[in-house]
């Protein structure tokens, strides 16, 4: 498909409307904004591209590239740890694919947990799969999340790039 193909596309499921309410989720339509974003060169696709692009940090080698850049936090977020092991944890850095939690309660690795993330008043709720344990708290990668919820997600990350 040509680039100019494309943006037309992208630019129909941004705007594309069915009576009051857009014809796309709202998930669909911010990756197509993304993309628009990256095609045009518009400022803000500085911002995007550096979310997307998983280029080596310098220093340190990792055996897989990460997906998605990690962005670390100044004021960590509160977040709730739901179901049979009910906690409470910090936020200290978030991606678009995970985050790593400090929080007194040990998780094993491998186990499956629904997390709620507080941002201001908007709460984010994730199914995560705790991948790694620490001292001080444990990586969790979000494996299920609604699209209006990966909308907030990307807001978030985004405002914190």
């Amino acid at each position: 498909m040509r680039v100019t193909d494309a943006a037309k596309l992208f630019r129909q499921i941004c705007e594309k409307r069915d009576g009051l309410a857009y014809a796309e989720p709202a998930g669909v339509r911010t990756v197509a904004a993304d993309a628009l974003a990256l095609l045009e060169e518009r400022p803000a696709s500085a911002q995007v591209r550096s979310a997307y692009e998983h280029g080596s940090q310098g220093g340190v080698t990792f055996v897989v590239p990460r997906r998605y850049a990690r962005v670390p936090l100044e004021s960590p977020l509160r977040a709730h740890i739901e179901g049979g092991q009910s906690a409470m944890a910090r936020v200290k850095t978030i991606s678009l694919g995970g985050a790593y939690l400090a929080s007194l309660k040990k998780l094993n690795v491998g186990d499956t947990i629904q997390l709620e993330v507080r941002s201001g008043l908007r709460k984010i709720h994730f199914t995560a799969v705790v991948r790694n344990a620490g001292p001080d708290g444990n990586g969790v990668e979000f494996v299920h999340m609604k699209s209006d919820d990966r909308d907030k997600l990307r807001k978030l990350v985004q405002k914190h790039l």
